[in-house]
């Protein structure tokens, strides 16, 4: 389980000090043969932190500037499930379905409901 890592936003912000070691945990994921998968616990992406793009744009601009780590994702996800709980900062992810149509197109499953209450 992972959680915060407010990956993406604008200038400084889409320097992510993380990225080496989320990739390779990702990596290493994918080559296990153990019953293994992943679990997001909130703001993995910082969507909220994006102030010049609106929208599923956000994706786009996520996309384009991480394509390492979406590649990852993909062949990770083929063959461990990965899931993306939202978190506090994730409000566009549960209120616009084409993110989660955008993130099962790299296997990744957001689940767009509040995981605590």
């Amino acid at each position: 389980m992972i959680s915060d890592l407010h990956i993406g936003g604008d200038e400084q912000l889409e320097d992510v000090g993380v990225l080496d070691k989320l990739l390779a945990l990702l990596e290493r994921l994918e080559r296990t043969s153990e019953d293994a998968g992943l679990i997001v616990n909130g703001d993995a992406f910082g969507l909220w932190e994006f102030t010049t793009v609106d929208g599923t744009e956000k994706f786009d601009v996520l996309e384009e500037t991480y394509p390492a780590l979406f590649e990852q994702l993909r062949a990770t996800g083929e063959s461990v499930p990965i899931t993306l709980l939202p978190g506090d900062h994730d409000r566009e992810l549960v209120a616009d379905e084409e993110y989660v149509e955008r993130f099962a197109e790299y296997n990744v499953n957001v689940v767009p409901a509040k995981s605590i209450e």
